[in-house]
């Protein structure tokens, strides 16, 4: 198929409901689990990092023919990490995948990152994987990330009960922004979330206030967080991002928030929820599973050929 030159991304309102269009094309297909991000990591990933958010427009690029959006990928530039999204029937296509790395090659050189070191994820037997390889890619041999996942139905749900005076809510306003920022970047060491880009995020496309809920003590302290993306058209969502003060770790609050949102997201209609984790934080995948979710694929990192 002929494609045009990669073009960056221009603006919220022209490419992010193509690129979400896209990925919600490949959900609905799914079967029996999908092997593509979830329109809610591409929104969240949007509007996160301070930094991320004005960085984004030289660091996507899409691909099309005519009017048809073929794929588009995130370049990492930190860490030389590469994403790559195509549409259904294209992600095969040897001349377009070619052409991706090689673009990401040119775009990590533009931005100081080492152009022969790009690595990228890809779910086994995915027709990603199999292009990845005809290119000569090379699986890398260490933990990734992985994909849980449950379904909701009927009264499946699990208890989850607090401490004594603590509840779970939706953050009460802009108050709590403050706090609520600031629990994050203490559960995410290496976060740059600001109140400023928290601000912006909560009026964005695709988020729901009541969906982004937080544990709260008796005194007033925020101690655990997640927020859940829930896409209507697939009945899917997805939880990014998920964390608690570590001093407030192990005592059920994160559980607890998860729980609730499972209970929202099924008042919704929502009937499979995902989660990821790193293949090797052994708290994270337990804290999933006590909540009902369990693998159900995993991201196998691959290194691209230097040229």
């Amino acid at each position: 198929m002929s494609f045009s030159a990669p073009r960056p991304y221009r603006s919220d309102e022209q490419d992010l409901p193509r690129m979400l269009s896209l990925l919600r094309d490949r959900w609905l297909d799914a079967v029996p689990e999908p092997d593509d991000f979830h329109p809610g990591d591409v929104l969240w990933q949007r509007f996160q990092h301070e930094d991320q958010i004005s960085r984004w427009f030289e660091r996507v690029l899409l691909w099309e023919h005519g009017d048809r959006l073929l794929g588009f990928t995130i370049l990492y530039p930190k860490n030389g990490e590469i994403a790559f999204c195509l549409a259904k029937n294209v992600e095969d296509d040897p001349e377009l995948m070619r052409e991706m790395v090689q673009a990401n090659r040119d775009l990590a050189r533009r931005l100081d990152s080492d152009p022969s070191a790009l690595t990228t994820g890809a779910f086994p037997g995915s027709a990603l994987e199999r292009a990845l390889l005809a290119l000569g890619s090379q699986p890398v041999d260490e933990p990734f990330f992985r994909m849980n996942g449950r379904e909701l139905r009927g009264d499946d749900l699990l208890d989850a009960p607090l401490p004594d005076g603590w509840i779970v809510r939706p953050i009460a306003g802009s108050d709590e922004y403050d706090a609520r920022v600031a629990v994050h970047r203490a559960a995410f060491e290496s976060s740059k979330v600001t109140v400023a880009a928290y601000a912006r995020m909560r009026k964005m496309p695709g988020y729901d206030a009541d969906l982004d809920l937080v544990a709260v003590g008796p005194d007033g302290t925020i101690a655990s967080f997640a927020i859940a993306w829930f896409d209507a058209e697939t009945k899917t969502a997805l939880f990014e991002p998920v964390g608690a003060l570590p001093e407030y770790r192990r005592r059920g609050l994160t559980r607890a928030v998860l729980i609730e949102e499972l209970r929202r997201l099924r008042e919704r209609g929502a009937t499979r929820v995902y989660v990821n984790s790193l293949e090797d934080s052994a708290a994270a995948i337990g804290l999933y599973e006590s909540a009902g979710f369990r693998q159900v694929q995993r991201l196998q990192l691959f290194a691209l050929p230097a040229r």
